[in-house]
């Protein structure tokens, strides 16, 4: 099986070509993601949810130690965000109260994640060429689900997760293929737990992710084949459940919060499994 490093930029290629190519992608992805959301600088504040998180809410603006006190203690709006309220915190530094930087940040973020993108889908694609990873990577990039994360400045929660996240994984490959090959793998193992952290600070959607990782053991790596290999497998994912069993907790406790939140007397099982419904069936 070829390295990560072989799949993701080519093992006979030399080195000059391939950092051509590799920046060849960023541009041709970060083009893209400019050109479909460009329009988004030109928006102004949205009266769904940026009222209250930006308009009339001080707490975030600035990066003083009562503001990073804040950001880490809060759970205001439902969430338990602190790592998305630093960005914001950032930007209000840099723009103030202009929202073309803040759609300006989530546009960069965006495009980042999308050569995340090309990278995994390089590396988990068995015989997939560069040309394929990179229309894939481009139908996530313009496909219309991302525009709600991208245009919306609430939303900078999940562009900045998501960045994340991808590094988790981006990082357990590497970590299962230096331990294949016999190599130092530990620290790709702690820098892909510790990108998972950050994605569970900035929004914890991402709490399934070591289900996702003992998938990806079974394919594509193929470490997961026999019963020898359940133990070890399962006790590398031990931080990362922890983790995400906090981000949980978290999550619900911040959930607890929204006074609009319905009780299940209120919104019965039926309705709730119809609204579940109605959202997979429209996206």
């Amino acid at each position: 099986m070829r390295s990560f490093t072989d799949r993701v930029c080519g093992a006979s290629a030399p080195a000059t070509k391939t950092a051509r190519r590799a920046w060849g992608v960023v541009l041709l992805l970060a083009l893209a993601v400019f050109a479909c959301f460009l329009p988004a600088l030109g928006s102004q504040f949205v009266l769904w949810d940026d009222d209250m998180n930006f308009t009339d809410n001080p707490s975030y603006r600035g990066l003083s130690v009562a503001h990073l006190r804040w950001m880490f203690t809060t759970l205001y709006g439902g969430h338990y965000q602190p790592l998305t309220w630093v960005t914001l915190g950032l930007d209000y530094t840099l723009w103030g109260m202009n929202p073309t930087g803040y759609h300006l940040t989530n546009i960069l973020l965006h495009a980042a994640n999308a050569v995340l993108v090309y990278r995994l889908i390089v590396a988990l694609v068995p015989g997939v060429g560069a040309r394929a990873a990179l229309v894939g990577a481009l139908g996530f990039a313009i496909h219309p689900l991302r525009v709600e994360s991208v245009a919306w400045a609430t939303e900078r929660r999940d562009v900045l997760s998501g960045l994340f996240y991808l590094a988790t994984v981006l990082g357990y490959l590497r970590f299962a293929e230096a331990q294949r090959e016999g190599r130092p793998s530990r620290g790709w193992l702690a820098a892909s737990v510790g990108c998972f952290l950050l994605s569970l600070l900035a929004k914890a959607w991402g709490i399934t992710l070591p289900l996702v990782l003992l998938a990806l053991d079974v394919y594509p790596l193929r470490r997961l084949v026999g019963r020898s290999d359940v133990v070890p497998r399962l006790r590398e994912k031990i931080p990362y459940l922890a983790l995400a069993l906090g981000g949980a907790v978290l999550a619900q406790l911040a959930s607890n919060q929204v006074p609009a939140k319905r009780t299940l007397a209120q919104h019965g099982v039926v309705e709730r499994a119809a609204q579940a419904a109605y959202g997979l069936v429209f996206y």
